[in-house]
C-alpha cells in the first residue's frame, strides 16, 4: 500500500479541485448547468485522470492554484480581505509543490494590490505576498 502512497494523495487532490472549481463557479455568477459542465470536463479530462493516477504534483499544485482562483473571483466580486487571504494561502500551497509559484506570487499580489485601491494596496499586497514567501523560506532553510 506504501507504493500507492502518491497516486492516493494525487487521486484526492484531483478529486478535492472539483468543488472549489464549483465554489469558483458560483462567486462568479455562472449557471449551474455551467458549472456542473467545467467541472465534468475537468474530472473526465485524460490528462487530469492520468496525473491523478500517476502521483505526480501537478494535481497538488493545480487544487492550491485552484484555492488561489477561487480567492481572486471572490476578491473580484466581494473586495473582501477574507479573499486575499484564501489567495495567499494556495498561493501558500503552490509555493509547497512547485517553484514556478515564484512567478505568479508577485504578479497576483501587484495586481490585486493595485486593484484593491490607493489606501489598501499594501495590505492587500502583503496578505497576497507573505504566506508564499514564507513557505518559500521555510523550504530553502530546510
Amino acid at each position: 500500500l506504501a507504493h500507492l502512497g502518491g497516486a492516493l494523495t494525487s487521486a484526492a487532490f484531483l478529486a478535492l479541485t472539483i468543488p472549489v472549481l464549483a465554489a469558483t463557479g458560483r462567486v462568479l455568477g455562472l449557471a449551474t448547468p455551467v458549472v456542473a459542465s467545467v467541472c465534468v470536463l475537468f474530472a473526465a479530462n485524460p490528462v487530469m485522470l492520468w496525473s491523478g493516477a500517476t502521483g505526480m504534483s501537478e494535481t497538488t499544485f493545480g487544487f492550491f492554484a485552484a484555492v488561489a482562483l477561487y480567492g481572486v473571483c471572490r476578491f473580484a466580486v466581494e473586495r473582501s480581505s477574507h479573499a486575499l487571504v484564501v489567495v495567499g494561502l494556495g498561493l501558500a500551497g503552490c509555493m509547497g509543490c512547485k517553484f514556478e509559484t515564484l512567478v505568479i506570487a508577485p504578479v497576483l499580489a501587484v495586481t490585486l494590490g493595485i486593484v484593491a485601491g490607493h489606501d489598501r494596496w499594501r495590505s492587500a499586497a502583503a496578505m497576497v505576498a507573505v504566506p508564499p514567501v514564507v513557505v518559500f523560506v521555510l523550504w530553502t532553510v530546510a
